[in-house]
This record gives C-alpha cells, sequence and structure tokens, in this order.
C-alpha cells in the first residue's frame, strides 16, 4: 500500500469511524476551530482534556482527544498535542504531534473543541502486553488503555502512529 492509498484509507475510515468517536464525546456543541482577535490566549486552568476512548478495528485504531473548557473568559486555546503509546515494543518508539487551535469559553457553543483525533497502524507484533496512549499538551496530561490493536497491513513496514485530523 503507498502512502498516498494509505492517506485515503486513512481518511475514509476516519470518517466512517466519527460518528463511534463522537459517541464517546460529551453531549455540549464544539467550538469554533478558528482563532478570534477578540479573545486572549488561553491559561492552563481554563481547559482540561476529555476522556480518551480508543475506538476502531481492522487496520487503524482511533485516539480520539476531546478538549474542553473549564472557566473563564472566553480564550483563544493554542496547544501542542503530543502522543505516544506505551508499552510497545516498537522501535523507534510511536509518537506523533501536533498543534491545534480553537476559541473555547462558556457559550454553549464553544464548550469543547472540535474532537481531534491519532491514529495507531499496522500492528505486526505478536506480543499482548498492555499499551497506553498518552497525551501531554501546556502541563496537561490525559491516558488511556488501548485493548484492541489494529491488523497488521504489510509485515515489511513498522507500526505508525499518525496524526488523522479533526473528527
Amino acid at each position: 500500500m503507498t502512502r498516498a492509498e494509505r492517506g485515503r484509507w486513512l481518511a475514509a475510515a476516519g470518517a466512517a469511524l466519527a460518528v463511534a468517536a463522537c459517541t464517546h464525546a460529551t453531549s455540549t456543541a464544539t467550538a469554533r476551530p478558528v482563532p478570534s482577535a477578540q479573545a486572549a490566549a488561553c491559561a492552563a486552568a481554563q481547559w482540561a482534556f476529555g476522556t480518551i476512548r480508543p475506538v476502531g478495528g481492522g487496520g487503524t485504531i482511533f485516539l480520539p482527544v476531546p478538549v474542553r473548557y473549564v472557566s473563564g473568559p472566553r480564550c483563544d486555546l493554542a496547544i501542542t498535542l503530543t502522543a505516544r503509546l506505551t508499552g510497545t515494543t516498537a522501535s523507534p518508539a510511536l509518537q506523533a504531534t501536533r498543534t491545534i487551535r480553537a476559541v473555547i469559553g462558556p457559550a454553549r457553543a464553544e464548550r469543547q473543541t472540535p474532537l481531534y483525533a491519532f491514529g495507531w497502524t499496522n500492528w505486526c507484533a505478536t506480543s499482548r502486553e498492555p499499551v497506553h496512549v498518552v497525551v501531554t499538551a501546556g502541563g496537561h496530561t490525559a491516558a488511556s488503555l488501548v485493548l484492541q490493536r489494529p491488523e497488521c497491513i504489510q509485515t515489511s513496514r513498522p507500526a505508525d502512529l499518525v496524526w488523522i485530523g479533526t473528527m
């Protein structure tokens, strides 16, 4: 499978699983994913991670990362998410990073960012050791046990952790 084919496959799979992933998000509306000139930068106390609930099967395990408003005035959230899988024997360690921006605040439509997601693909190892996803940003950390394993798509390629995008 070429890189372009994998990208198209991940996009299609992401769309198909978006509904499943969104059922794990809170019931509040999502924040606008664009920065606002009227909003000051968010302080660390103004936001928090929600619960990461891995979903999927087949070739990709989706790792959705909910980010929610906690308190204070409306603000411009600009953070760099770093996701890494721990407990795997993969070498090099599986890690992916992406910077996100969204306006969050007390208004119903701004209480949660869009659901951001990473994807774990091509697991050809036979190990069944516990695997956790750990996401960090701006002094915050969220972690979750990943019970599923993605299918082995191509034994000659290493496992991968990639940015999927907004779900």
